[in-house]
C-alpha cells in the first residue's frame, strides 16, 4: 500500500510538471530563429506557420532570380539584442542578416555588360533587350550559386508578436524580407528592373 501511494504521488508530480511546462510561452527569439532556419532549409510552408502575416512574405514572386537557392546556400544571422517593446506587447529583436548582396552583385555584372556594350556600339553591334535581360539573369544566378559571392550584413529590427495561443509569431516587414533576400526587394522595386 505504501509503495502504491508513492507511485501514485510520483505519477501526479510528473503530470503536473508536464502540464505546467506545456502552458509556458515559447521564447520569441527562438521563434524568429526557427523561422529563419526553416527558410534556410527551403521549408517555406513551415516558416510561414511562424509568421504573423505570411502574405507579406514572398521570395519568388514575379522574378527569375534564384533567391531560394541564395537563401539556402548563404543565409545566416546574428542576434544583437532582444527586448520587450515600450508598451510591453511585443519584442524587438536587433539583428544582422548575413546574406548575398544581390544589388552589389547585380552592379558588378551590369558594369561588365556596359563595357561590352560600349565596345560593341563602337563597332556598330547592337544588343537585343531580351538577350541582355536573359544574360544578366543567368550571370546573377551563377553569382548567387557561387561559393564566393559578395556578402553583406544587413542590420534589421525584427518584431515578434503574441500569436493569441500563448506563443509568438514573426511580424514580416519589408526590411526583413529585403535583408533575407540580400537587398533584392529594394533593387527590384526600382523602375526598369524586370526579372
Amino acid at each position: 500500500m505504501k509503495k502504491t501511494w508513492k507511485c501514485f504521488l510520483l505519477v501526479l508530480l510528473v503530470l503536473s510538471l508536464a502540464v505546467s511546462g506545456g502552458c509556458r510561452k515559447s521564447d520569441p527569439v527562438d521563434t524568429l530563429k526557427q523561422m529563419l532556419t526553416y527558410l534556410k532549409a527551403g521549408k517555406t510552408n513551415k516558416a510561414e506557420t511562424l509568421m504573423y502575416n505570411p502574405e507579406a512574405f514572398s521570395i519568388e514572386e514575379g522574378n527569375r532570380i534564384e533567391l531560394k537557392e541564395a537563401v539556402r546556400r548563404h543565409l545566416s544571422w546574428e542576434i544583437v539584442d532582444a527586448h520587450l517593446a515600450e508598451d510591453g506587447t511585443y519584442y524587438e529583436v536587433e539583428m544582422y542578416i548575413h546574406m548575398v548582396d544581390v544589388a552589389e552583385g547585380f552592379g558588378q555584372i551590369t558594369d561588365k555588360y556596359i563595357d561590352e556594350m560600349m565596345t560593341d556600339a563602337v563597332n556598330g553591334i547592337s544588343w537585343e533587350d531580351d538577350t541582355l535581360s536573359e544574360e544578366l539573369v543567368n550571370d546573377l544566378n551563377a553569382m548567387i550559386e557561387s561559393d564566393d559571392p559578395p556578402m553583406k550584413d544587413f542590420p534589421v529590427t525584427a518584431y515578434v508578436v503574441p500569436d493569441g495561443d500563448g506563443g509568438w509569431k514573426v511580424f514580416i516587414t519589408q526590411d526583413l524580407v529585403n535583408a533575407i533576400t540580400g537587398g533584392s526587394l529594394e533593387m527590384l522595386q526600382h523602375d526598369g528592373f524586370s526579372f
